[in-house]
């Protein structure tokens, strides 16, 4: 592993085309023809930023069926309001982007089967990503999917290294590395301050207390531990992900960078050309450097340890002890090393690719980008590479590299707007996400864990309100958020922005009703005489407030201060409302649409 100085989103999943099978009948009868194809569910309703999967059936001339899902090519009458995906392992999955209905199909050869898809108004804000900004240090395989760590708390997963999705850290702290246990079934992440989190399936993390505030730059599961090293020569051990204990006395003050198991011992390299090695973890022999230059990462192919690092320093070694230094092609820092079953593959500096079959003779490789790359690793089909600005490769070789073309950010983000320069998206876990083109995505720090609901721009600031009664606000830029004293723990679930004379409104739970000039504070209007009901959004017309909730709930306010309770003529749950320019558009629970010139008068 690596160290360094230095939403919302559903996926644009873009498909692979899936391969038709072969079929044949017996020797004694033709072989049976696929005679028509039917999609399902036949009719189906979604709500805006939602995925649902739908299946193909094959009927044959013998009167036998087979499901084609994986077979057919999917597609969307109209992309830009339902993409259909022909990934391998999600053909058939059809993700809503825009409100209206759209047809579905299915198509095998000369033959097609489709059904209709009607998406209902927002629910779930959307925005396309094709990448995160965020600085990515570590990557690791966990047997059936990539884990990729990084800045500010960031965790992206994937089944292939295809499709990324982001997952929830409840951190921002940095994170450096990570580990999975075959074992246990469970991965384990390291970083900044101590940092450790452990996860069972790489979506689910908990925080683990390490019992040090040292940086943790590498972590490994050998010999029936998990094993991380860091900062001042700190070497942790633990048995289960969770409870953790200090090798002591430390046996050295060096950063310890990387940590590598070969089934019967440990290499531990790090600053000033440290290489430590160990057979059980209770015992470290401190090895006479070979180099005085920084080591970052070290891996074992089977045969043989390969070390990286500074200015393409490589050093090989069949047993820890005794160890080569090769020539690089490129003087580049090297700050990570993966081993395959066929080779070796480093990278490094302005995008350097490395690789070698036998840890000696070492080729580059063309990654067609200049950004830091900080961690390697591979599974048995594909390598992974993560760097500077969020940069991901990916290749099944070691020789030709792709960038996945998106990164999903599924049942995270619940809210997005445009303000000034900037796109801010906000969501469960206190997620915060900003971009300047809507494609290229920077996960900040929010400061806060509880979910984030709505967001608006005042001009000069955003703020977001959510759970418990959050209210956060932000300059222009959106990188940096300050928790602001609501006055409530309600859970807050719209926010709008009036102008300068009546500022912010805020309302949410059992009619929560908050105003605010600046942003910063906050006056409650609540009163169980305008509603209890909850109240889930809020829009402003330029001369009126405009609230909606449960049970048709609709209230108004000219200024923010003084609210009635209207008639909507509907007892279903209003879930949000927009200013169109000429009236109040309100949606419903059940899809349908109801509007109002002024606030008060709703049809239908």
């Amino acid at each position: 592993m690596n160290k360094s100085f230095p939403f919302v989103v559903l996926a644009v999943l873009l498909g692979l085309s899936a391969a038709s099978c072969s079929r044949g009948g017996g020797a004694s009868a033709p072989p049976a023809v696929l005679q028509s194809i039917s999609v399902a569910p036949a009719t189906a309703t979604l709500p805006l930023g939602s995925a649902l999967q739908f299946t193909a059936t094959g009927l044959y001339s013998n009167s036998s069926t087979q499901d084609l899902t994986d077979q057919v090519i999917w597609s969307s009458s109209d992309p830009a309001m339902a993409e259909a995906c022909n990934a391998a392992g999600y053909q058939g999955r059809i993700t809503s982007l825009a409100s209206g209905t759209v047809t579905i199909t299915a198509t095998s050869g000369s033959l097609s089967g489709s059904t209709d898809l009607a998406i209902s108004s927002t629910q779930r804000h959307i925005v396309t990503a094709a990448s995160f900004h965020n600085h990515l240090y570590g990557v690791a395989w966990g047997g059936t999917g990539f884990v990729v760590v990084g800045e500010n708390g960031i965790i992206l997963t994937s089944p292939e290294g295809v499709i990324w999705s982001l997952q929830l850290s409840g951190t921002s702290n940095f994170l450096w590395g990570t580990a999975w246990s075959d074992t246990l079934s469970r991965y384990v992440v390291v970083g900044e301050q101590g940092t450790i989190l452990s996860s069972p399936d790489g979506i689910s993390w908990t925080q683990q207390n390490s019992g040090t505030t040292n940086y943790l730059w590498d972590a490994v599961w050998a010999s029936s531990q998990f094993w991380a090293v860091g900062q001042q020569g700190t070497i942790l051990s633990s048995s289960d992900g969770f409870l953790w204990t200090s090798v002591t006395p430390s046996v050295t003050p060096n950063d310890l960078n990387g940590i590598a198991w070969s089934g019967s011992q440990f290499v531990v390299v790090g600053d000033y050309g440290t290489i430590l090695t160990s057979p059980d973890g209770s015992s470290w022999s401190v090895l006479t450097p070979v180099t005085s230059g920084y080591l970052w990462d070290v891996a074992w192919s089977g045969a043989q340890y390969a070390a990286v690092g500074q200015g393409g320093l490589i050093l090989t070694s069949t047993d820890g002890t005794a160890w080569t230094k090769w020539t690089s092609p490129f003087s580049n820092y090297l700050t990570s090393v993966a081993s395959s079953t066929t080779q070796f593959a480093a990278v490094g500096q302005s995008g350097t690719i490395l690789t070698s079959p036998d840890g000696g003779t070492w080729s580059g490789q063309v990654s067609r980008t200049d950004s830091f790359l900080w961690g390697i690793a591979s599974s048995a089909s594909a390598y992974v590479a993560v760097g500077a600005g969020g940069t991901m490769l990916t290749s099944t070789d070691g020789a030709t590299w792709t960038s996945p073309s998106a990164i999903t950010v599924k049942d995270i983000v619940n809210a997005v707007i445009r303000g000034g320069t900037q796109y801010v998206a906000v969501g469960a876990g206190g997620t915060v996400v900003t971009s300047f083109n809507g494609s290229q995505w920077t996960l900040r720090s929010s400061g806060t864990q509880s979910a984030l609901n709505s967001v608006a721009w005042s001009g000069t600031q955003f703020a977001a309100v959510g759970r418990d009664g959050t209210i956060l606000t932000a300059p222009p830029d959106g990188a940096a958020w300050t928790l602001r004293t609501s006055g409530t723990t309600s859970t807050l679930q719209g926010i709008a922005w009036s102008g300068a004379q009546y500022g912010y409104g805020a309302v949410g739970q059992s009619g929560t009703i908050l105003t605010s000039l600046d942003g910063i504070t906050w006056i409650d209007r609540s009163s169980p005489s305008i509603t209890t009901s909850d109240l889930n959004a809020l829009a402003w017309s330029g001369a009126q407030f405009a609230a909606v909730g449960a049970g048709g709930a609709i209230c108004t306010s000219p200024d923010g201060i003084v609210w009635s309770l209207q008639t909507s003529n509907t007892s279903i749950d209003l879930l949000s409302v927009v200013w169109s320019g000429t009236q109040f558009v309100a949606v419903d629970a059940a899809g349908t649409a109801h509007t109002s010139a002024d606030g008060i008068t709703w049809l239908p």
